[in-house]
């Protein structure tokens, strides 16, 4: 009886390494079907996202995409508009230039540029700038990161410089008029403190 008791405990073992060598066969195993998975995934993706969007959905998500540019363009310039407005509206009695460059709304203005492009806020500065000459060269400063204006300038002049900087960067067409050179807003004689 002792033999078939150290029988019975070999084959025990052998089971156990047999089983434990199966379980480590295994779990190789599902590690490489693991890599295959994790390799191929990105295929699976592109074809589950080629899948969702056939022909037909994508020529639909590209023309949405292409008119956002519009309505973008549209909300850009309502904004830019609107906050213009109110700024010359209640800063236009106003003599100090650092009070009016602290009015809520020309903050706004510069903030535009965290929801729409820079280069669309900077032309419509430009372009105001251009056509009715104001206070607009600290936000074209801030958003721009440039200065084309030297210390000696005087308004009229700082007006010529970023005008001639936007041409030189293409945001402003060369044909477009050059600014009058009367200004909607008084100049004040002091500066700004």
């Amino acid at each position: 009886m002792p033999s078939a008791v150290a029988d019975h405990k070999e084959s025990l073992m052998e089971w156990d390494t047999c089983n434990t060598r199966h379980t480590h066969e295994e779990s190789m195993w599902n590690k490489a079907v693991a890599a295959e998975f994790y390799e191929a995934l990105p295929d699976v993706w592109s074809q589950q996202v080629r899948k969702r969007y056939e022909p037909g959905q994508r020529a639909v998500r590209v023309f949405r995409w292409f008119h956002r540019w519009k309505s973008q363009t549209h909300q850009v310039e309502s904004r830019f508009r609107e906050h213009a407005e109110r700024w010359k509206r209640e800063t236009r009695h106003w003599s100090s230039v650092t009070n009016m460059l602290a009015h809520p709304s020309y903050h706004r203005i510069i903030a535009l540029t965290n929801r729409f492009t820079r280069r669309e806020v900077v032309r419509l500065l430009l372009n105001e700038l251009q056509n009715e000459p104001d206070y607009w060269f600290a936000a074209l400063t801030a958003i721009t990161g440039h200065d084309p204006v030297r210390p000696e300038d005087d308004f009229d002049e700082s007006v010529n410089a970023w005008i001639a900087w936007g041409r030189q960067e293409g945001i402003l067409e060369e044909n477009e008029d050059s600014h009058a050179t009367g200004t909607t807003r008084e100049v004040p004689e002091t500066s700004a403190r």
